[in-house]
């Protein structure tokens, strides 16, 4: 029983540590930010993931 509590607490925080940067709609988001900038003319970083 110790184990599988172990192994669900990890499973939760993974998914809470990566769930930011899988979530589809943040993606979106800074893509189309990074766009919206792009258009007005505002410098962006090269390396910024979109």
């Amino acid at each position: 029983a110790r184990g599988f509590a172990r192994r669900t607490e990890w499973a939760i925080r993974t998914v809470l540590l990566h769930w930011p940067a899988d979530f589809p709609s943040v993606r979106w988001i800074r893509l189309a930010l990074r766009r919206l900038l792009h258009r007005l003319g505002v410098p962006t970083p090269r390396g910024a993931r979109s």
